[in-house]
Formats: C-alpha cells, structure tokens, sequence
C-alpha cells in the first residue's frame, strides 16, 4: 500500500498552481496568462489561453481554501471579459503582448 500519496498530490498541485501564478501577468484590471512565457503573447480562449486557466484556479480555491486563487481567477475573468468586449466594439485584439493590446 503507498503511503503519502495525498500529501505529494497536493504538494504537487501547489507547485503546479505557484507556477500559475507567478506566469500570471497583468493586463488593464484583470490578469492573462501567456501562449508561452518565451512569446509573451496571450489568448483569452479555454483550451490554450486564460479561460482554461481560471476552473483550475477556482478548483483551488475550493479545495485549498487560499484566497489568493479566486482573487486570480476573478481578475482573469475581468481580463477574458474585456476581450469579448473589444471583439463585439469591433477592436478584436491579435493579441496582447507585455500588458499592451495591439489591435487588428
């Protein structure tokens, strides 16, 4: 029988989601989250961008009870928010590169 495995679980859940937070980066009122920290250039949607990373943040925030989580989570909904925004005013974002939107 393994011994342990919850507690190296969770410890590895942690590192995984420090990770995520310092990746975090600020944009306007709310934070993003990079394609990759080489390119430095984000995408709001779910499956390779900041939509995806926030159920992962609000699953922490539930389960580790760390406020720090939801705060994140809720300034990246602010920032995936202003993302719809811009595309329905027409000024969709190509993207967004060190905090500055460059528009198409």
């Amino acid at each position: 029988m393994i011994t342990g495995a919850p507690d190296d679980a969770e410890t590895l859940a942690v590192g995984a989601l420090e990770w995520l937070l310092k990746a975090a980066r600020d944009v306007d009122d709310g934070l993003t989250w990079p394609n990759t920290l080489a390119d430095g250039k984000f995408n709001p949607t779910l499956y390779n961008g900041t939509s995806g990373v926030l159920p992962a943040l609000l699953d922490a925030w539930r389960y580790f009870a760390d406020d720090r989580y939801a705060d994140s989570a809720l300034r990246g909904a602010r920032s995936v928010a202003d993302a719809v925004d811009d595309r329905r005013s027409g000024q969709a974002p190509i993207a967004v590169k060190a905090g500055v939107r460059a528009m198409s």
